[in-house]
């Protein structure tokens, strides 16, 4: 096999298609060949860099209740194919009876404007149920693309998880003092 038809044949290789005979070229190939296989190894883990991408979901790593309020703990993109596990993920908090959301998307790499979309669509359900969804943990960019959209004032930014639920916790107290006053 010649560098020409090496080089063309990595892609092949990389999908597991080649033939074993032209498998055992390639290979036999790269053992003399320090070019090619400088730039196959190169190629390789461009294709692991571009699986990685592909296949990044977004994942729920813990949802925790705590006092009336359910804590989602999301990693992964935000993104039009991580946004059916996170609408899925609120939506069985919201069957449980929570209204009350706190969202760490510290470990969230990138969201999308169709994550904002459903940040936005679940954050005005939940507020018409005298609900709420407050995020933690935001990045620079998650930051900008919320103040960009006029979502920052509305879902904030809060520090940490005890942030976010501090003044909630004094309403539910608050609330439930008149409640039993009267």
């Amino acid at each position: 096999m010649d560098c020409f038809a090496v080089r063309n044949s990595f892609e092949s290789f990389n999908d597991n298609t080649l033939s074993g005979r032209a498998r055992d070229e390639l290979q036999r190939h790269l053992r003399t060949c320090e070019s090619c296989s400088s730039e196959f190894y190169e190629t390789l883990q461009f294709y692991d860099l571009l699986s990685e991408i592909r296949s990044a979901r977004v994942s729920i790593v813990d949802c925790q209740r705590e006092e009336g309020v359910a804590i989602l703990r999301v990693s992964g993109d935000l993104d039009d194919n991580g946004v059916d596990s996170f609408r899925t993920a609120l939506y069985h908090c919201r069957k449980n009876g929570y209204i009350k959301f706190v969202v760490d998307v510290t470990e969230v790499r990138f969201i999308s404007y169709m994550g904002v979309g459903v940040l936005a669509e679940r954050l005005f359900a939940l507020k018409g149920l005298g609900g709420d969804l407050r995020l933690v943990g935001l990045n620079l960019y998650t930051e900008r693309l919320l103040r960009m959209v006029g979502l920052s004032e509305l879902i904030g930014g809060f520090e940490d998880e005890e942030d976010a639920t501090e003044d909630w916790l004094g309403e539910d107290e608050s609330n439930s003092a008149g409640f039993n006053s009267a």
